[in-house]
């Protein structure tokens, strides 16, 4: 069900998620928690996976954002790349 709309989002709505999710990593990394996975994400924002992990791509490829490792569980976490 998810996969047409991921595939069919809009440019405007697909900026919303974008900046809602960079906005999330940023502030949790400010408040000093532990890094985010994507499926934390896809939890908190009730977003869809596929989304959520594009987005995370576009975002790590363009230098916003940078993967970290979380130390309890061993996955991938993501945080600033940058001082936003």
């Amino acid at each position: 069900v998810y996969e047409n709309e991921v595939n069919n989002i809009s440019p405007h709505y697909k900026k919303k998620f974008t900046l809602l999710i960079l906005y999330t990593v940023n502030e949790n990394f400010k408040l000093g928690k532990p890094a985010y996975t994507v499926n934390d994400l896809c939890q908190k924002l009730k977003l869809p996976v596929r989304l959520v992990q594009n987005i995370m791509n576009e975002l790590i490829e363009i230098g916003l954002i940078m993967e970290a490792y979380t130390e309890e569980l061993k996955l991938i976490g993501y945080t600033p790349a940058k001082e936003l």
